[in-house]
C-alpha cells in the first residue's frame, strides 16, 4: 500500500470524530434552546397569572378604601390635606420568582397622554377616552411581563408606584390645594401634589 493511500485511510477517523462531536455539538444546543424556551414560556405563563391576580386584589381594595371613606364630610382648608384612611394590602414578594411592581395610571394622565397624541401629523384629540384609571403590574426582571387592568369609574383619583409590594399601603386624601377640594388614592411613598402645606 502507498504512502499516500495509509496517510488517507489515517485522516478518514479523524475527520468522523471530528464530525461526530459537531453534529452532537449542534444537537445540545438545540435541545438546550427548546429546554429554555419552554422553561421561559412556562415562567412568563406563570408571571402572567399572579400578576393578573395581584391586579385584581389591589383593584378591590382600591374600592374597599374608596367605600370607607365616600361619605366622609371632612373638608379641607386651603394648602391642607386630610388623611380619611389608610388600607394595607398583603402583597406576595415575587411573582414567578421574579421581582416585581405595581403603578396606579391617573385618568388624568391617560387624558392628557391621548389629548396629546398625532398621527400624521394631525392630532387625534377627538379620541373617545372612558376617563377610567389603570393599574399596571409587571416583573422588573427576565421575563419582562406586563398586566394592565382598569379601575372602576369611582370619581377619584389614583397615584403612585410601589417596588416593593409586601409593604403596601393605600392612603385616601381629600386635600384642598387652591380653593378646589380633591380626593387622590395614593399607593406607596408618594406625595401630595400642589400647594399642600399640612397634612392631618
Amino acid at each position: 500500500m502507498a504512502p499516500a493511500e495509509r496517510g488517507a485511510k489515517g485522516i478518514s477517523p479523524m475527520v468522523s470524530y471530528v464530525l461526530a462531536i459537531l453534529i452532537a455539538v449542534i444537537v445540545l444546543s438545540g435541545v438546550a434552546l427548546l429546554v429554555n424556551g419552554f422553561y421561559r414560556t412556562i415562567l412568563e405563563d406563570e408571571a402572567r397569572r399572579e400578576l393578573t391576580q395581584i391586579n385584581a386584589q389591589v383593584s378591590s381594595k382600591v374600592t374597599e378604601i374608596y367605600s370607607i371613606t365616600k361619605a366622609s364630610k371632612a373638608s379641607p382648608s386651603n394648602s391642607t390635606a386630610i388623611l380619611l384612611a389608610d388600607l394595607r394590602i398583603n402583597l406576595p414578594a415575587k411573582v414567578a420568582g421574579k421581582k416585581y411592581q405595581i403603578t396606579f395610571v391617573s385618568a388624568n394622565q391617560i387624558a392628557n397622554y391621548v389629548s396629546n397624541v398625532t398621527l400624521s401629523g394631525q392630532n387625534v384629540s377627538t379620541i373617545n377616552y372612558p376617563g377610567t384609571a389603570k393599574i399596571v403590574a409587571e416583573t422588573t426582571e427576565e421575563p419582562l411581563v406586563l398586566i394592565e387592568s382598569d379601575v372602576p369609574s369611582l370619581g377619584v383619583d389614583i397615584q403612585g408606584r410601589t417596588d416593593n409590594p409586601t409593604n403596601t399601603t393605600l392612603r385616601y386624601y381629600r386635600y384642598n390645594p387652591n380653593g378646589t377640594v380633591i380626593d387622590t388614592i395614593l399607593m406607596g411613598d408618594y406625595s401630595l401634589v400642589g400647594q399642600v402645606t399640612t397634612v392631618s
